[in-house]
């Protein structure tokens, strides 16, 4: 996709030993938004830039003001943490957590007390059921939940002093002593009724309930110094500016979250360090010249950063032609079991992005490793996914805004949110892989006179090729298999072909406006699409006659396309959009029914917001609620009818959607 010199030179010049040494710096930070800790991280961030690079440097800095929310997006509060122990005082004497040696053990937000009472334990700590028949004002609570859930629920709601938490950390049970990472997020207006709260290890949240369910009095001492004031959100950025100063290239990371929190997401901010070092020394020696697009590298608070962004940098979000995100990059396969997925933009927004970033994925994990490590060279697994949600990347890829935002992330992550996330368990293989496709990238982007624009469109016909294929392969299975009634079987897949392909054209058509092509590649252009129409009539083909076989079995006479009308038809509404950003996902748990229903879907549905967002996406005028429950069944699964109507009414009761009857 670039002229083989330049993939060598990037090749020779990663660092995946370097990129590591960002991650143990910027993980000394205690990290949480809004926070003396990472003001500290970026003013590391500026230093480090001026020593790799000649890149412009801007600090953004956009008021926390919780007077002021941006739609679904409240601002958070300044934290200002000094110390905080936790003491048990029986029925054993010892100290349980301290700020001073690990920093995750006060959790986030929490305020000054001083207070020596009994713990209750009060289970998930959310649920009405969970408080019935036990007195907790003026006592500390042990949960199990969220920790904002059960701050709310427990000190806000009910008067209790105080909260301790504790998860069982996600598959690896067996290591006792990790903390989770858990923060307050007080609510514009809730500053004077925000207490305290506290991260135990599972071991010790594990031995207190159960002397607890042994109705042992258990009494502990809180002591902590910590405040909540006006804060800011702060985001770096280095420019290496471009020929076309009105178009950019984004690679963003975001840099919260507390000590030492290396994979999540010091290794994005690391990678991005170690791309802007790279790109930059290219340029110096030059190895590529100025490129056409500038290429802007953002570090942001998560979510805060890049809404306000958004919504008070508008001239410079408007220049944004492309965005990747890097959020948790730089795991260990060996140690932690994780697969690095490139999840993709909606099908809501198509874009050639998301070829080239896996073709550049494709390519350079075949790249023969430089560093041994004590596991060997562990494979570095990867897979592309359809979008996900989750971090900075959706309010670019929000329909709204329209920018294609894709996203590197690793994922499972034992050690995601916990103490134990730290740079022992990265490795330099997985940093200098992510690192060379963030910058090949970066370049494929930033100099399209250099890459092969070809391979573009062919990479992104393929890719329609193989969703055509997919759907195609699930018809056959469930039509072979009579998982259902024939005729509503081929109906449904007839229309997701359609729509398969109407993804492929617009994928392939989405290049005219983001390459130069020329004439000759135009015409490529059309010849693919044309490809493509036979593939969905070869596939048209093959479903036909899968149905007329379960027909066949079924004792059905089987009916011509023509007889039928595609779809489910069963929903009689349209709807429409109301908010202009990505919605935030925890605006809907500010409803307690709502967040009861969705924190049970959530169990059982991994992939809830992102139905969400993607239903918002597709209503962004009026539209069928039926067009829109099939465009996303074909991106996530055949989903139920009766939660997806569920899910419509709570968007309408938070006044984020509006429907009418057709």
């Amino acid at each position: 996709m670039l002229p083989q010199d330049i993939v060598e030179c990037v090749a020779d010049l990663v660092s995946g030993i370097r990129s590591i040494d960002y991650v143990r710096e910027i993980s000394r930070f205690h990290r949480i938004q809004a926070s003396p800790g990472f003001r500290g991280a970026i003013e590391y961030l500026k230093q480090e830039i001026s020593k790799v690079s000649g890149a412009e440097v801007k600090l953004f800095e956009f008021p926390e003001d919780t007077t002021k929310d941006i739609e679904t997006w409240e601002s958070n509060y300044g934290w200002f943490p000094n110390h905080g122990v936790l003491s048990l005082l029986q029925p054993e004497q010892r100290i349980l957590a301290d700020f001073d040696s690990e920093p995750v053990s006060l959790i986030g937000q929490s305020c000054s007390a001083d207070i020596e009472t009994d713990v209750v334990y009060v289970g998930k700590g959310f649920r009405p059921e969970d408080f019935q028949g036990k007195e907790i004002a003026g006592k500390i609570v042990l949960a199990e939940g969220r920790a904002s859930n059960v701050h709310r629920a427990a000190c806000i709601e009910r008067g209790a002093a105080g909260i301790l938490l504790f998860q069982a950390p996600s598959g690896i049970q067996e290591v006792p002593d990790l903390r989770p990472y858990a923060a307050l997020w007080p609510r514009p207006g809730e500053a004077q009724k925000t207490r305290f709260g506290f991260a135990l290890t599972y071991s010790d949240g594990m031995r207190i309930k159960q002397w607890l369910e042994e109705n042992k009095r258990v009494t502990v001492r809180a002591n902590v110094d910590a405040r909540l004031g006006v804060g800011k959100a702060e985001a770096v950025s280095a420019l290496i500016k471009g020929t076309e100063l009105s178009d950019e290239v984004w690679l963003v990371a975001h840099i919260c979250h507390p000590h030492p929190s290396a994979n999540d997401n010091a290794s994005g901010s690391a990678t991005l360090l170690e791309a802007l070092r790279v790109i930059s020394r290219m340029m110096r020696e030059g190895k590529i010249p100025q490129p056409s697009l500038s290429i802007r590298f953002l570090w942001v608070p998560e979510w805060s950063g890049m809404t306000k962004m958004l919504h008070y940098a508008k001239e410079t979000v408007a220049k944004c032609r492309f965005m990747v995100n890097a959020d948790m990059v730089g795991a260990d396969p060996s140690k932690t079991g994780s697969v690095l997925h490139l999840f993709r933009t909606p099908y809501s927004l198509p874009t050639t992005l998301n070829n080239v970033v896996r073709f550049w994925l494709a390519t350079e994990v075949k790249r023969k490793m430089k560093h041994m490590s004590a596991s060997g060279r562990t494979p570095l697994p990867w897979e592309y996914n359809v979008y996900s949600g989750g971090s900075d990347h959706v309010l670019l890829a929000s329909k709204a805004s329209g920018i294609p935002a894709v996203m590197l992330n690793q994922w499972p992550e034992p050690f995601w949110h916990t103490s134990a996330d730290v740079p022992e368990n990265l490795s330099c293989n997985q940093l200098e892989f992510v690192a060379r496709v963030v910058v090949l990238t970066a370049v494929s982007l930033g100099l399209p006179s250099r890459t092969m624009k070809e391979l573009v469109l062919t990479d992104c016909r393929n890719e329609a090729v193989e969703i055509i294929h997919d759907v195609g392969m699930k018809a056959v299975r469930e039509l072979s298999a009579c998982a259902d009634n024939p005729e509503t079987l081929y109906k449904r897949y007839l229309k997701w072909l359609d729509l398969a392909l109407q993804l492929g054209q617009a994928s392939i058509d989405s290049a005219s406006h983001e390459w130069p092509l020329i004439e000759e590649q135009e015409a490529l252009k059309q010849g693919l699409k044309a490809s493509l129409d036979m593939t969905y009539t070869a596939e048209m083909v093959v479903v036909r006659r899968a149905y007329e076989g379960a027909c066949a079995e079924a004792g059905l006479e089987p009916k011509d396309e023509t007889h039928f009308e595609t779809g489910s038809g069963s929903f009689n509404k349209e709807a429409r959009r109301l908010i202009k950003y990505a919605l935030n996902p925890g605006y809907m748990m500010k409803d307690p029914d709502i967040m009861l229903r969705f924190t049970g879907l959530q169990e059982t549905d991994r992939q809830l917001f992102e139905r969400i967002d993607e239903i918002l996406n597709l209503c962004a005028d009026w539209r069928s609620l039926d067009d829109v429950y099939e465009h996303v069944c074909l991106e996530f699964g055949l989903y139920n009818p009766s939660l997806f109507t569920e899910i419509v009414r709570d968007l309408e009761r938070m006044k984020v959607i509006e429907t009418r009857e057709v």
